[in-house]
């Protein structure tokens, strides 16, 4: 009986660990209906005794210490009503007119298959690459790719890391680290991108290089542990966890999350971290012949005074 009741508790302590920001809001409502409350009654019974008794007799009574009282907790109730806005207040998306460079791209990472990128080197000691394009003809020969710009611009199709290159050319200006979130399960018949993660580091740092010169460096890397992408929860603690090692060097209006790699779960979770942290935006690279423009920008909020 005991170890299914420990059972039970640590169930319930589990739920409630994602729950916290639920019980929160209902404090906070709680909070904001007493600080409310309680001054309308005091004013009510103040304007009643004065219409019975008088201003003098009244103010013998101590209110005026009360009325004071009542300012602050109607104050306080206003305050918090506005910390409430965000909670009860739909959120919005509204769609970038251009996508601002940014310092700090933080991506979701596709797999790729195991020999679909395949590493050359120049007899100068220059690394370049090999991509198979997405094509029914398994017999074609692969393209070289030797710079982001020719990966992110080329008519073919060369799979999901061409993607990945399309949404960090336009940040190449002001970029400074690209952070990588691999996922820890099978997709698409495809093994986890966590196996292919060392790869992708090393691809997306000689290909930049090779952009921008040696002058320059862009710290390409992965945040670990790998996430379940199927699994909300573990998704949106490897955003989290991403965004906790580029605070202390940058801040939130210096980083953009990209979305495209992934599945739709990393994309809900994207837009949710991105709601309660207004200078973060979202990017997608959207697929067909769109996709040479490169991604397009996006900021989830709730609205404001000023709009």
């Amino acid at each position: 009986m005991s170890h299914s009741k420990n059972s039970f508790f640590r169930r319930f302590t589990q739920k409630l660990k994602y729950q916290t920001e639920f019980w929160r809001s209902v404090l906070l409502i709680f909070a904001t209906f007493v600080c409310l409350s309680l001054p309308g009654n005091w004013l009510a019974t103040f304007f009643y005794e004065l219409a019975q008794d008088g201003y003098p007799a009244v103010m013998r009574r101590s209110w005026l210490g009360l009325l004071c009282l009542g300012l602050l907790s109607f104050l306080l109730g206003v305050a918090l009503m506005w910390k409430l806005r965000d909670r009860l207040i739909p959120p919005r998306v509204e769609q970038l007119s251009e996508v601002r460079s940014r310092r700090v791209l933080i991506a979701f990472l596709s797999p790729v298959g195991g020999h679909d990128v395949e590493r050359l080197e120049h007899s100068n000691g220059a690394t370049y690459f090999a991509f198979k394009a997405n094509s029914r003809n398994a017999s074609e020969e692969k393209t070289t790719i030797e710079t982001l710009r020719q990966l992110a611009e080329h008519d073919a199709n060369l799979g999901p890391w061409q993607q990945l290159a399309r949404g960090i050319l336009p940040h190449l200006n002001d970029l400074q680290r690209v952070m990588l979130l691999p996922s820890s399960n099978a997709s698409g018949g495809l093994p986890s991108s966590m196996e292919c993660a060392e790869k992708a580091v090393e691809v997306f740092t000689n290909l930049i290089r090779n952009q921008i010169g040696a002058d320059r460096n862009i710290t390409v890397e992965t945040v670990l542990p790998a996430a379940d992408f199927e699994n909300f929860h573990q998704v949106m603690d490897q955003l989290e966890r991403a965004i906790r090692r580029c605070a202390s060097h940058f801040a939130l209006s210096d980083m953009v999350i990209d979305v495209t790699g992934g599945q739709k779960t990393t994309s809900i979770a994207g837009a949710l971290t991105t709601l309660d942290k207004r200078g973060l935006d979202l990017q997608y690279v959207p697929t067909g012949p769109a996709a040479k423009r490169g991604p397009k920008g996006y900021r989830v909020s709730t609205p404001t005074l000023d709009g």
